[in-house]
């Protein structure tokens, strides 16, 4: 009988072994995705959209240009961002044609819709936790120079990486393109997107 109980218990112990081994290397093959923290600027690739229902979308790379995709990774490994959703708003009249903005533009800052609800996806995905509720405040659409500048004042994250808020100094996003391409292309018909380079801050 003892012999019977000493292999019971022995198979026993073996059977907890392989079962802990197993649960660490599935959370090995499973970590928790840093939730980087902090204040970052990242280099934005991106574009303005005028959607056929007369809402605009503001989406967007963060990618690297010459150096890392943004100034502080906030204690992670991130590589990049994507802005996997676009931010929709409705715009003041009804358009199909996002040119005569851009003639208002050249004389006077045209004001853009808050931007709502956006979503950030940083690579790795598995290792970066993604960023959630982006909103981005007080937007305008105006000319410095030969460039049409979109600017927004205040961005903030509800939660995930880079959680809180961003007032300056600077803008939240300076984005720009070349004036004289995206009148060129109104000579020839109506435009829905314009796009556009420049940084963002979260």
């Amino acid at each position: 009988m003892r012999r019977v109980l000493l292999a019971a218990a022995a198979m026993a112990l073996s059977v907890g072994i392989l079962a802990a081994i197993g649960g660490v290397a599935a959370a090995k093959g499973k970590p928790t995705p840093v939730t980087a923290t902090g204040n970052t600027t990242c280099n934005y690739h991106g574009q303005l959209v005028l959607n056929s229902d007369s809402t605009l979308s503001l989406s967007g790379n963060l990618t690297p240009h010459q150096g890392p995709a943004c100034t502080s990774t906030g204690g992670s490994k991130l590589r990049a961002g994507h802005m996997n959703q676009t931010l929709p708003t409705t715009i003041p009249t009804t358009a199909t044609d996002l040119c005569p903005f851009v003639a208002a533009a050249t004389s006077l800052s045209v004001p853009l819709p808050d931007l709502l609800g956006g979503d950030i996806a940083w690579s790795p995905r598995a290792k970066v936790a993604g960023s959630t509720g982006v909103r981005l405040v007080g937007g305008s659409l105006s000319v410095s120079g030969t460039s049409l500048v979109l600017t927004y004042l205040f961005s903030s994250v509800a939660s995930g990486s880079f959680t809180g808020s961003f007032i300056g100094p600077g803008s939240a996003l300076m984005a720009s393109t070349d004036l004289a391409s995206v009148q060129a292309a109104c000579a020839s018909g109506p435009v829905t997107s314009i796009p556009l380079l420049g940084t963002l801050s979260l």
